[in-house]
């Protein structure tokens, strides 16, 4: 077995495959198991205290770490929601706008600047398979009602009817 220490998680390895989430801007850790089988643990005290400290994961199990709260949350997980990265596929489903500029912003390296706010709450359901960002952006721009602009790194995006 082997050790991955993200933050106040620590996830032991027993032989697997799996895939963890855990980006710093993200406000949570997520641990998701595909096959065979792994132990989590909350080690924000350096010691697990009870049984909500340390879960064992089975396939199609995930835990999920929310930053800032000492408890690992257990649930299954829509496989292919997390192994689309694998085949070059961003898949989002019911993503609010901020989860969707984050992970558009991480997959594609660049910054995203919002100039104003959606008229609407977004709950994104969507695939885009091996496409450019311009491409993604100009999709979701025709659904949010948006525009935007790349420019090196650095994309911004502008509502096009901020009225709600």
């Amino acid at each position: 077995p082997f050790t991955i220490r993200t933050g106040n998680i620590t996830t032991t390895v027993l032989g697997t495959s799996f895939n963890i989430h855990a980006y710093q801007e993200s406000e949570e850790i997520k641990i998701s198991v595909f096959t065979g089988r792994v132990k989590v643990e909350n080690t924000v005290n350096n010691t697990a205290q009870n049984d909500s400290d340390v879960v064992y994961l089975n396939p199609g199990r995930k835990a999920t770490y929310p930053k800032g709260k000492d408890q690992l949350i257990v649930s299954s997980f829509d496989i292919n929601e997390e192994m689309a990265w694998k085949d070059g596929i961003i898949y989002f489903k019911e993503a609010s706008e901020s989860d969707v500029i984050q992970k558009l912003a991480s997959w594609y390296g660049v910054e995203i600047n919002v100039e104003n706010e959606s008229p609407e709450d977004w709950g994104l359901t969507a695939s885009f398979d091996n496409q450019s960002l311009d491409e993604v952006l100009e999709s979701l721009g025709h659904t949010a009602k948006f525009e935007h602009r790349i420019v090196d790194k650095k994309v911004t995006i502008r509502y096009l009817n901020t009225i709600k």
